[in-house]
């Protein structure tokens, strides 16, 4: 069955290295999947951070990355910042997570003109961090 992800909400640590903005991409609330009941599992889902200055200039950004299994299943957890083209420290941001089932292509794009699984959160603003690696106010 194809259908549209349930994609709650999403949550990032923002800190700056070098004078650039990075992102470290982590969801609060689990994403689920077309029944808005079971959350997605392992590495048959994939999930990737988009962002950019405005909401119509969104650019996937890092790797795509696998969903957690058991527990932390329908969350993805990562330590890896991520840094973010042409945006530089306490600039606003748009972000958004895009999740898709690898089985209906290797990329959000992929699944989207294959009429897969797939699923997009809102767009959230955030500012980047300051020089000196702290978190955005």
């Amino acid at each position: 069955m194809k259908g549209t992800y349930v994609i709650a909400s999403v949550a990032m640590l923002i800190t700056v290295v070098h004078g650039q903005g990075l992102l470290l991409f982590r969801t609060v609330d689990p994403i689920f999947d077309i029944d808005g009941k079971t959350p997605l599992t392992g590495d048959a889902f994939l999930a990737q951070l988009y962002a950019g200055l405005a909401e119509t200039n969104l650019a996937a950004i890092a790797f795509p990355l696998p969903f957690g299994t058991g527990t932390k299943a329908g969350y993805i957890t990562t330590n890896s910042l991520t840094a973010v083209p042409e945006l530089w420290p306490r600039w606003w941001a748009s972000v958004q997570v895009r999740a898709w089932k690898v089985s209906d292509g290797q990329s959000y794009e992929a699944a989207v003109a294959a009429r897969g699984h797939f699923g997009v959160s809102k767009i959230a603003r955030v500012i980047t961090g300051d020089y000196d690696g702290g978190v955005p106010t």
